[in-house]
């Protein structure tokens, strides 16, 4: 096949970038697409901003990079729906259906939109057959097509800018009032609920994300969103308990004063950890400990982390660097606290986002880490 010209891979690249993709915690649409079709989706890229979607595509990542799979696929989980933009080209495209078989594993909702007239092969037709198909081939034009595609439910969640953007989109005179509405959302921390999510602390120069998993009594029980670095749970391979596991050791310690400024540990409390047995083989859960960083057991995941989305988890650049296993499509394995079916094998929550409760050996060093902590309010 010829190389392309490097003016048409310049012109390219200046129309994959000029369109900003959103970055943050509001619902957004994932857009899947062929990049030799960058010249025909980028039409519907500008109407979508143009009316206030919000949105996330690949503007050109290198897809040979070392995180192109972890950088789509964490985009991918998070987003609200799937726009897939069809064509010859998307059918011929790999990594296209490496994305569309990872929504329709994570279930999520899928918009079909059909660019030309095409024949889907068994295993596209498999993957696509409960996603709303839209022929826009059989429209004059964009303007006829995109009031039948914004009347689509899913559409209606990921409408409208966060935050301060909101003053731009109102008279002048009203500017003063939105301005003092979003400094007092600012500062409403303490109005936190279950499946909110914030960010706290810093490690390795990225700062952390979480979920809160739960709050009460002034405090909120918070989760790391991502795998932050790989640790063996133990490093060696002994009967390890929670309490005498090195990796208990290392996330109340270095990771504890590392991730953490002194005004951010004063919030951190120090909790009471029920370390209970294995429920399935009966292994001893060791002595309970009082920590202040610590991982979920196995009770903890069950009762808190409600779906697929929450269990599965993609590593950090830096928790990639330092050995955290990871599939094709980017998620990883990560540790739980419970013993496994032996003392030797701890629990953990696979790359699938299954709980496995007979364990890995406690040695493993490509174990991820995702701590949680109480943060008082």
């Amino acid at each position: 096949m010829p190389k392309r010209s490097l003016d048409s891979q310049m012109a390219e690249a200046k129309i994959r970038t000029s369109i900003p993709a959103y970055e943050g915690d509001d619902p957004y649409v994932f857009i899947s697409y062929a990049r030799k079709d960058t010249a025909r989706v980028m039409p519907f890229l500008e109407r979508l901003k143009q009316n206030q979607y919000r949105f996330w595509y690949d503007q050109g990542i290198d897809r040979d990079a070392r995180f192109w799979s972890a950088v789509i696929g964490e985009h991918l989980v998070n987003a609200s729906f799937v726009l897939l933009f069809m064509s010859a080209n998307a059918i011929a495209s790999d990594n296209g259906f490496k994305e569309i078989s990872l929504a329709d594993e994570d279930k999520k909702p899928m918009i079909i939109v059909f660019l030309e007239e095409t024949s889907l092969s068994p295993r596209w037709r498999l993957l696509l057959s409960g996603a709303q198909r839209m022929d826009y081939h059989k429209y004059a034009d964009l303007e006829q097509f995109l009031p039948k595609l914004f009347m689509s439910r899913q559409f209606a969640n990921v409408r409208g800018k966060a935050g301060s953007d909101l003053a731009s989109m109102i008279m002048p005179s009203a500017k003063v009032v939105v301005d003092a509405l979003v400094n007092a959302i600012d500062n409403m921390k303490f109005a936190l609920k279950s499946g909110d999510q914030l960010t706290f602390g810093n490690y390795q120069g990225e700062a952390i994300q979480w979920r809160v998993l739960v709050v009460e009594s002034g405090r909120a029980l918070i989760f790391s969103r991502k795998i932050l670095d790989a640790k063996p749970y133990n490093i060696t391979l002994n009967d390890a308990t929670w309490e005498t596991s090195t990796l208990r050791a290392w996330l109340n310690n270095s990771f504890y004063h590392s991730a953490f400024t002194e005004a951010e540990r004063e919030r951190i409390s120090e909790t009471f950890v029920l370390n209970s047995d294995n429920p399935a083989f009966e292994t001893a859960g060791g002595r309970n400990t009082k920590d202040r960083v610590f991982l979920l057991s196995l009770d903890e995941a069950g009762n808190y982390l409600s779906s697929d989305g929450v269990h599965k988890a993609f590593p950090t650049a830096y928790a990639k660097l330092r050995g955290a296993q990871a599939t094709e499509i980017g998620t990883g394995w990560w540790w739980l606290r419970s013993p496994g079916s032996q003392s030797n094998l701890a629990t953990l929550v696979s790359f699938t986002g299954f709980v496995i409760d007979y364990g890995f050996r406690v040695d493993n060093e490509g174990g991820g880490v995702r701590p949680a902590l109480w943060l008082s309010l």
